[in-house]
């Protein structure tokens, strides 16, 4: 070809281009089969001819720089094709491979990554097209890619089999302690065995040589198996208002042994073990609270109405044989008992056709199927607790029906309290009747006290079969999850807005069976409205109550760590006492209450400059200089405004002094907690209430825990 423009060109030089033109064209054709690395050399040994002319090797340069744009752009487009589509796709079905449950040994996971590795050759080789898959660059490229992601997948499955081998182990453990730790009720008392936490010793030692045998040979990944294993389960006694046995379990780890060692006195151990203890102190001293004249007197009026809707739905079951011969009244007050006692809105319906289907008449059923409820180890300790507190009330309620004759005279207060019963079981079954009615059936005439009973029996009871009684919980759930799901709480676990429905629901039912007895005497449309606004009402409140708990534990400026010693000394080297510009003073400062601090451990400075110069501070927004004050002179006396001022600083609050002295951290303490406790009571907090809560919500306080946490350490910067 070379010739062949040689000879044109000597013909005609007008013809020197369009030849050059036709010799690049066949090169080029020609080139295409080669490799790179062969198109290379072969421009090169042309380039190195001496016997070619100017306009030969013009035409050679532009062949080189044609090569280097098709490579140029070949490469752009390999890369893109594996940066944008092939290394996301790899990464994003990872997931899908590393499934043990699936891929159960390393044969077949190794042949699901190959077979995977395969198809994505295929996506990636359509993507840029054959020919270009099949250069050197596309497979030097791909084996870059396709072997660490190998090597990775490998190790990641290796991880997988070892997480899934400890969580088997994990869930086995804790299933063994729940079977060890149920509760266990004594037949012939009836009253609840302690626990015996004597072999606790034994299930651990047993599951450490359990571990090993499961092929985890890490120490230390045995001994966090097993703590955390306890640990879960004494939280679980915790949260079940098992304080007892949460504490005689705790007190058996502490001398427990694995391997002739103390695996809970560890310093692995102690992260988990200490927080139950706080935990549990906590919970006992709120359990405390509640011995209050007030929450004393409200227990006794729930035990009381228990108490007697049992003996109440016994009298009426007297007469009963079978379910077709129990009214619909008779079933609803039946259902009422079971929800006084506490047992979950799903098993009322079941427990009440126990009464009906079990082997005794349905009198003596109901009485085991109540008792069998009673001490049922999945239901809370409150269930257990409240019909053990009434059964002696509930055994006289029946004795006395039984063997006390009816007077024609004045009834005793005995009496009275027995016919009080005997007068709810008549207005239940005859709706529509009054005390009036019920007095043309008795021999003796009505006291006023029965008459007003007769009044205000049962008028509420209806709000317990409506739809947003029942539902209370799942419109609480709702709303949560609408929180949940806000920027400002993106962070928060979902879990946190199901704790909560477990622990407030309550407080809305509450609110609603107060307002069905105040309504009960209203149009039945009136009715509704005020229960609708009531449940809204108490939503609301109890969404502003969970809000205010999440803000309180995202806090920056809660308890966190102790300042240590580098951060006390940047803090100290970063708020310089003074400034001084040599071209100018705009900017210069010097703070007195710091230049002291320079020259003294224990400096004096008067209160007055201090705070005057924290303005000044502020103002310049010297946040370095801010914080160095803060840390060396505290505040005087608490005042709301120290809150912003630790905010402005970024300090924490246990880096700062925020009281004058013990006795007014006593009483500030004293008032918040009598404020936390009406709101972990689900009481409705006035505005001023409210403003105490935000106060301390914004140090991260919320409950006991996180109280006792902050004033532990503002008794350490006070000295105390």
């Amino acid at each position: 070809m070379l010739q062949l423009a040689r000879s044109l060109e000597m013909v005609n030089p007008m013809l020197r281009n369009a030849t050059s033109v036709v010799a690049m064209d066949n090169a080029q054709r020609r080139r295409d089969a080669l490799t790179d690395l062969e198109r290379e050399k072969e421009l090169e040994e042309l380039a190195k001819n001496k016997a070619l002319s100017v306009d030969q090797r013009q035409v050679i340069e532009e062949l080189k720089k044609s090569e280097k744009r098709r490579k140029g752009f070949r490469n752009t487009l390999l890369k893109r094709a594996i940066n944008n589509d092939l290394l996301p796709s790899m990464e994003a079905e990872a997931d899908n491979l590393l499934d043990v449950d699936k891929f159960k040994t390393q044969e077949e996971f190794k042949e699901a990554v190959n077979a995977f590795i395969d198809g994505k050759w295929e996506d990636f080789s359509a993507e840029v097209g054959n020919n270009v898959a099949d250069t050197d660059a596309a497979k030097i490229l791909w084996n870059h890619v396709v072997d660490p992601y190998r090597l990775k997948m490998d190790a990641s499955y290796d991880k997988k089999l070892d997480e899934a081998i400890a969580y088997g182990q994990e869930e086995e453990v804790g299933l063994q302690l729940d079977a060890f730790t149920r509760k266990r009720i004594d037949e012939k008392t009836g009253q609840v065995i302690k626990l015996d936490v004597a072999g606790l010793g034994d299930i651990a030692e047993n599951r450490e040589q359990l571990l090993k045998e499961a092929g985890i040979a890490d120490k230390k990944t045995r001994n966090a198996i097993i703590i955390n294993s306890y640990g879960k389960k004494v939280d679980s006694l915790i949260a079940n208002g098992r304080y007892a046995d949460a504490e005689r379990m705790l007190t058996a780890m502490s001398v427990i042994k694995v391997n002739g060692k103390p695996i809970f006195r560890t310093t692995d151990a102690q992260t988990v073990v200490t927080p139950l203890v706080n935990k549990l102190n906590t919970a006992l001293r709120v359990a405390d609270s509640t011995s209050s004249t007030t929450a004393r007197q409200a227990k006794a009026e729930k035990d009381e109405r228990f108490s007697n809707s049992v003996v109440d739905v016994i009298s009426t079951l007297r007469a009963v044989d079978t379910r077709e011969e129990a009214t619909d009244l008779d079933i609803k007050e039946m259902s009422n008992v079971f929800r006084r006692l506490g047992v979950p809105e799903g098993d009322v319906n079941g427990l009440v056709d126990q009464v009906f289907n079990g082997p005794s008449k349905p009198m003596a059923q109901f009485r085991e199927v109540l008792r069998q409820a009673g001490n049922n180890s999945n239901y809370s300790d409150e269930v257990q607790n409240r019909y053990l507190d009434n059964v002696d009330n509930i055994n006289r309620g029946l004795k006395e029906a039984e063997t006390t004759p009816i007077r024609a005279s004045a009834l005793t207060p005995e009496e009275i309290t027995k016919e009080k019963a005997v007068l709810q079981q008549y207005l239940e079954k005859n709706p529509g009747d009054t005390w009036r009615d019920f007095a043309r059936t008795r021999n003796y005439r009505l006291p006023d006290e029965m008459k007003a009973y007769g009044d205000e029996l049962v008028k509420g009871d209806y709000v317990l079969e409506t739809d947003m009684y029942k539902n209370v919980d799942r419109s609480l759930d709702s709303r949560l999850d609408v929180i949940l799901d806000s920027d400002d709480y993106e962070d928060v676990s979902s879990g946190e807005g199901r704790i909560f429905v477990d622990s407030n629901a309550k407080f809305i039912k509450e609110r609603l069976e107060r307002k069905a007895l105040e309504v009960a005497d209203k149009p039945e449309a009136e009715r509704n409205q005020a229960l609708d606004d009531e449940l809204n009402a108490a939503l609301s409140e109890e969404e502003e109550r969970f809000k205010a708990r999440l803000d309180a534990k995202q806090s920056s400026i809660g308890v966190d760590k102790p300042l240590t010693e580098a951060e006390i000394k940047k803090i100290i080297k970063d708020g310089k006492a003074e400034r001084s510009f040599y071209f100018s003073n705009v900017n210069d400062f010097e703070y007195v209450s710091l230049v002291a601090a320079d020259q003294s451990d224990n400096p004096s400075v008067n209160i007055s400059t201090i705070k005057k110069e924290r303005e000044d501070m502020i103002e310049k927004e010297r946040t370095a200089q801010l914080k160095r004050s803060l840390f060396h002179y505290g505040f005087d006396s608490w005042t709301p405004k120290s809150i912003d001022m630790l905010e402005k600083s970024r300090m924490d609050a246990d880096d700062v002094k925020l009281f004058k002295d013990e006795a007014e951290l006593r009483d500030i303490s004293i008032e918040w907690d009598e404020v936390m406790q009406k709101d972990e009571r689900g009481e409705t907090l006035n505005e001023e209430e409210k403003e105490t809560r935000t106060l301390f919500n914004k140090l991260g306080i919320y409950n006991e825990a996180t109280l006792l946490l902050f004033f532990r350490a503002q008794t350490t910067l006070l000295g105390i």
